[in-house]
């Protein structure tokens, strides 16, 4: 081993463990809300089929009330009257204002009525209304040849022969028409109108409720105007000439007020330009394409989202119309209109010659959105965005608009929302037709994040065969890209869920056999969504079910895909793998359970019964895995098994009590045969999992066990027995059990943030949570797939911790560079006799203690609790309850990411392993992320216990205690990796252990150390030394530049020795400094980065010395001039970064020991929080 062996590992990097969004969903601890949804789609899509074309012009003869001023306007849709025949003239203007209707809705039913009497437009609206149903009406009134309205809100119309106006009320013209329905006065003094109808709107919403109108009315002019009659554009029906021509009336309104800027440009050549509305590529597509776009931008950053939907979304017509009525030449302006304008005055000098121009008014959309993006937030939306959904049409700007809306809708549901709001979903179902390749990845990103929000879009999926689009890129060698094939299945499990046409689809589609051939991809993360996408796939469905038990993982395989699911969740080294394929054969259960019970055979039933008991007993072994995730989803699987077969589980549970769970099963109570032998092994698990030490997991498996005994008694990982309901409790084995109130147990103090125990699993919300949240990451040219997976499975709150962790971690890095290289040559002349503080334990007695090497923190236990210290301002922080099973102690503590969010692992001496966050937070934060039985079956209140040592750059756990095995447990996989055998002797105790990179040393109560190898876990152990009483400690120095091996027995005698030679004894000396054996050695602790050993006795007293058995001081009183005598000493710990020694004594205080002569020397660089 070399020198600098210390210094390079602590220069590397620290991995975290249990950090991820993994570990807080298994323990309840992120509560998975919906996210705030917006109705986005049209429920009931309205449709105008009918419009009634009213013109009351009587051409030739001006109104009584209307006095027109020579020259005035007279264009009539863009026909003068007075160059026609009257009558050919009033059949012109209703053709072309039909013709200019049809454009914004060319199949609706179009009825002219031109100069006709009150009974000719009452037939015509009773009829329409007859043939339209429950459909919208346009009634377009033109009333420019009869006088303004009247007060009683009446329009005029003719009697037979021209001689009277003959007035129509509002009110009868509605009865006929009734709603829905969509009104159209273009008249002078139309507001006089809309007062009339909104009198019409009151009466209704009395008489039926608010609902029950569905009126739109566009009139043009308040109820003391006049309609403009002046020559400057020449057009009388300005009005209807801006709903039904937009451009064209823009652009004439627009010249006549240009000055000298288009001073070779008269309102005539306005028809020459080129181009049609819907061409995009000319000027006059683009000018309507830009009108559009800026139209819905005003109305979609002005009305509220259901308002304009129903204006800009619901109906075409409807949304032309509402889009034409927000004309206006400031618009038009900011629209580079006189760009286009630029290019007609050439167009009409050189109509052959002149190549069209676009506008780069999109480009600066998009840019602006772009900037939107990097600045912007969630309190106020993008105006932006309906440019964008407008740019979708060019396939120009349609990748740069795709990346830009995929960036926009990483940023969380509620982008997707105002996504949806504003009308993309109708665009990108369309792109997926698309065979561009550079459009795909995007898509599916698109895709992937709609169907994370919102689910029902797996309808417009299946029923236009959008499925095949994303079937076919889950396969390695047709989607390269690894995030798009992740999306893809993500996307195909989100058709199959809860859809029986989705799984059909997927299935006849060739789906099973696609997903089988992904089983064995090496990326955990793939695994994981094909397993999920399997169980989405046989959920609830007969036909995948059986497919899944015919359809082989590969041609050469034995294995079918279930069983291959079963090996998976047995053998995988990733937890959510092993999670994933519990949840999916858990759907592979329930599904069938529930058709069994209704159509099936009985024989058939039993075989189906038996097939299901195998593959339930199979995964029980994941009763003892390392993440709780995955006991979690074993539980889910049970009981959807218990779910098919309540009656069997039912009886059996009756006759196994919990107290008796190990006791072999009564034979004289139940036949035995295979069935029946097979559901008392799984209820016993169902037992033990009611004993789960995660909180979570215990929980849910009592919620089972309620299910079938709601009257039993069962006791919680606390050993507090829990009544299942306020009934009296069954007997067990003739004995009457006294019920038992239930009060504030383990499983009460520390609940998950949801309070609500479900019945059935959550895994497909976890995963949906994958892809659901918002990373504020982007998809253009520099996107990076693992950098996005990467940020996903971070904890929700992980973006705003970032530059407090790299804070943290750059001062930790430099704690340890000054730790490292500190000079303790003159250790033996000083004495680590100050006190830095005096804390009191708020327990009896303080058995176990560790200090933080960074911060300011000790932590300290009594056998059942934690409490930690700030030991800078004596403050107590918190205090923990660990949850130990009943007659359990606390034996070992361990901090677990020092230089990140830190973790405490607490061992108890009933094998259990639990992990605790946010551990000094006072504010109630605190939390258990983990807890497993890391060595089951050890034997409560047997000295020395659970004894653990951990190493953060391995990952890796070391557990030992009451027996000759160490039990390797690899923490980012969740997983035992190995057993290592130290000794034949089956008897012996391991009393202590620690770890130098792949070297574990351990000792124990043979007087022996011995060492192992991590890479021959197999290979017998080597003795080092033996001692004079069994080990205490056995501690590998792991912050000193030449470390070393020192290891010290009960009857005091220690052994130092050189890491790089640990068979060769650099020193040999007697800890007690009287050199006396008839004072046991209670404790003993070496520091990280001296050469010192502390020795604690419960005679009242600490050695202090250095390692080559040098004796310095010795810790009897506390300072002070009247300091009293210390108590008898539990525990001793020393800082690892620091001269500072910790003192745990069984008076209940704790003190902090320093070296009082060299302040520079005794703290550490502490990093705050």
């Amino acid at each position: 081993m070399d020198g600098d062996a210390g210094a390079r590992d602590d220069d590397a990097e620290e991995v975290e463990v249990f950090a991820d969004r993994g570990h807080l969903y298994a323990a309840g601890i992120v509560d998975r809300r919906a996210p705030n949804r917006t109705e986005w789609r049209m429920r009931g899509r309205m449709r105008t089929v009918s419009v009634a074309l009213v013109m009351c012009l009587n051409i030739g003869v001006d109104p009584p009330d209307v006095i027109r001023a020579q020259p005035c306007a007279r264009l009539e849709c863009w026909v003068d009257p007075l160059t026609l025949p009257a009558q050919k003239a009033l059949s012109t203007i209703g053709n072309r204002l039909q013709n200019q209707y049809e454009r914004w809705q060319p199949r609706a039913r179009y009825v002219q009525s031109l100069d006709q009497t009150v009974e000719d437009v009452r037939k015509l609206c009773i009829s329409l209304r007859r043939s339209s149903k429950h459909e919208r009406i346009l009634f377009h009134y033109n009333g420019h040849g009869v006088p303004r309205p009247t007060t009683n809100g009446e329009i005029w119309v003719f009697n037979k022969n021209y001689t009277q106006y003959i007035p129509l009320s509002i009110f009868d013209l509605h009865s006929w028409l009734s709603s829905p329905s969509i009104y159209v006065f273009d008249c002078s003094a139309a507001g006089i109108i809309a007062s009339a109808f909104a009198q019409i709107a009151a009466q209704q919403r009395d008489e039926s409720g608010p609902s029950s109108t569905d009126i739109i009315l566009l009139a043009a002019c308040s109820a003391n105007d006049v309609l403009p009659m002046g020559s400057g554009l020449g057009v009388a029906d300005v009005f209807t000439s801006c709903l039904t021509t937009p451009i064209r009336m823009a652009l004439r309104w627009f010249v006549t007020r240009s000055g000298t800027f288009l001073r070779n440009i008269t309102p005539d050549d306005i028809d020459m330009l080129p181009g049609k509305p819907n061409d995009r590529k000319s000027p006059c597509g683009e000018l309507n394409w830009i009108f559009t776009a800026v139209t819905d931008t005003i109305a979609w950053n002005t009305l509220p989202c259901a308002l304009f939907q129903r204006m800009f979304r619901q109906d075409l017509l409807v949304a032309s119309l509402f889009r034409n009525y927000l004309l206006a030449e400031r618009i038009m302006r900011s629209l580079r209109s006189e760009a286009a304008l630029a290019q007609l005055e050439k167009y009409v000098a050189d109509p052959d010659n002149v190549t069209f121009q676009p506008s780069s008014f999109f480009t600066e959309q998009l840019t602006a959105f772009e900037v939107w993006l990097e600045f912007g937030s969630e309190s106020k939306r993008p105006m932006e965005l309906p440019v964008v959904l407008q740019v979708l049409l060019s396939q120009a700007h349609r990748l740069r608009a795709l990346q830009l809306l995929a960036t926009f809708i990483d940023l969380g549901p509620w982008a997707v929302n105002l996504a949806l709001s504003v009308g993309i979903f109708p665009y990108v179902l369309k792109l997926l037709q698309s065979p561009t390749t550079e459009l795909r990845h995007v898509l599916i990103f698109i895709w992937t994040k709609i169907i994370a929000f919102d689910q029902s879009c797996q309808r417009e999926l299946v029923k236009d065969q959008y499925h095949l689009y994303f079937l076919k890129h889950i396969s390695p060698t047709s989607s390269p890209v690894f995030l798009q094939r992740l999306m893809s299945l993500f996307v195909v499990s989100g058709i199959c869920d809860r859809f029986s046409q989705g799984q059909h689809a997927i299935l006849t589609a060739g789906g099973l056999g696609a997903l089988a051939g992904c089983m064995t991809d090496t990326t955990p993360l793939t695994r994981v969504l094909v397993l999920v996408c399997c169980a989405k796939l046989w959920e609830r469905y007969e036909p995948a079910r059986e497919a899944a038990l015919r359809q082989l993982v590969t041609p050469h395989s034995p294995l079918n895909v279930v069983d291959y699911v079963v090996s998976i969740a047995q053998q995988d080294g990733v937890p959510q793998v092993r999670a994933a394929a519990a949840y999916a054969l858990g759907t592979f259960i329930v599904t069938s359970t529930e058709t069994n019970a209704t159509t099936r055979a009985p024989a058939e039933g039993n075989k189906t019964a038996l097939l299901h008991l195998g593959i339930v007993r199979r995964l029980c072994t994941l009763a003892t895995d390392g993440s709780g995730l995955v006991r979690a989803e074993l539980v889910h699987t049970i009981h959807a098994l218990i779910g098919g077969q309540r009656e069997a589980f039912a009886d059996i549970a009756a006759m196994i009590p919990y107290a008796d769970m190990t006791r072999p099963f009564p034979d004289e109570n139940v036949s035995s045969n295979v069935l029946n032998e097979s559901r008392v092994f799984i209820w016993k698990i169902v037992l033990m999992l009611c004993r789960d030490p995660l909180p979570r997991v215990a929980q849910i498996a009592l919620t089972l066990h309620k299910l079938l005994c709601p009257y039993r008694l069962v006791r919680s990982a606390s050993g507090q027995a829990i009544n299942a309901s306020a009934a009296h409790d069954a007997p067990e084995h003739g004995a009457s059990i006294p019920r038992i109130k239930s009060d504030s147990s383990f499983l009460h103090m520390h609940e998950p943030a949801s309070t609500t125990i479900e019945h059935r699993s959550t895994f497909y919300d976890f995963t949906c949570d994958l892809f659901s949240r918002g990373s504020e990451g982007g998809l253009g040219p520099s996107f990076d797939d693992e950098r996005w997976i990467e940020r996903q499975e971070q904890p929700p709150d992980a973006d705003q911790q970032i530059m407090i962790q790299e804070a943290r971690y750059q001062k930790a890095n430099q704690t340890d560079q000054e730790a490292l290289h500190r000079n303790y040559e003159d250790i033996a002349e000083r004495r680590l006799s100050g006190e830095l503080a005096l804390l009191t334990s708020p327990f009896e007695q303080t058995t176990k203690l560790i200090m933080h090497p960074y911060e300011p923190l000790v932590v300290s236990a009594d056998p059942t609790r934690l409490a930690v210290f700030n030991y800078e301002t004596s403050q107590l922080l918190n205090t923990i309850t660990n949850g130990n099973t009943r007659g359990s102690a606390i034996t070992s503590l361990q901090w677990l990411n020092p230089k990140h969010v830190s973790l405490v692992a607490v061992g108890s001496d009933d094998g259990v392993v639990r992990v605790w966050r946010n551990c000094h937070d006072a504010a109630g934060k605190v939390a258990i992320i983990s807890a497993w039985t890391a060595v089951p079956g050890m034997k409560r209140g047997a000295i020395p216990g659970l004894v653990l040592d951990w190493q953060q750059q391995q990952m890796r756990l070391l557990c030992a205690g009451n027996s000759n095995v160490i039990k390797v447990w690899d923490t980012s996989r969740e997983f035992l990796t190995a057993d290592m055998v130290v000794s034949d002797t089956k008897t012996l105790a391991i009393t202590s252990v620690c770890a130098d990179n792949d070297l574990v040393f351990t000792g124990g109560s043979d007087n022996r150390v011995r060492m192992c190898d991590l890479r021959a876990p197999s290979s017998p152990a080597q003795e080092l030394c033996t001692h004079d009483g069994w080990v205490v400690s056995v501690r590998a120095q792991q912050h000193t530049i030449a470390p070393m091996l020192v290891s010290a027995s009960v009857r005091g005698d220690v052994r130092v020795s050189d890491l790089r030679k640990p068979t060769e004894p650099v020193s040999i000396f007697q800890a007690h400094h009287s050199g006396s054996k008839s004072e046991p050695l209670n404790t003993f602790a070496i520091s990280d980065v001296a050469p010192l050993y502390a020795a604690g006795s419960v005679k009242q007293f600490v050695n202090i010395g250095t390692l080559s058995g040098t004796p310095m001081n010795a810790l009897r009183y506390q300072d002070g001039f009247l300091g009293q005598r210390i108590g008898p000493v539990n525990c001793v710990a020393f800082h690892p970064r620091a001269l500072l020694l910790a003192v745990g004594c069984g008076d209940r205080t704790i003190s902090i020991v320093n070296d009082r002569d060299d302040d520079h020397h005794n703290h550490p660089v502490i990093v705050q929080r």
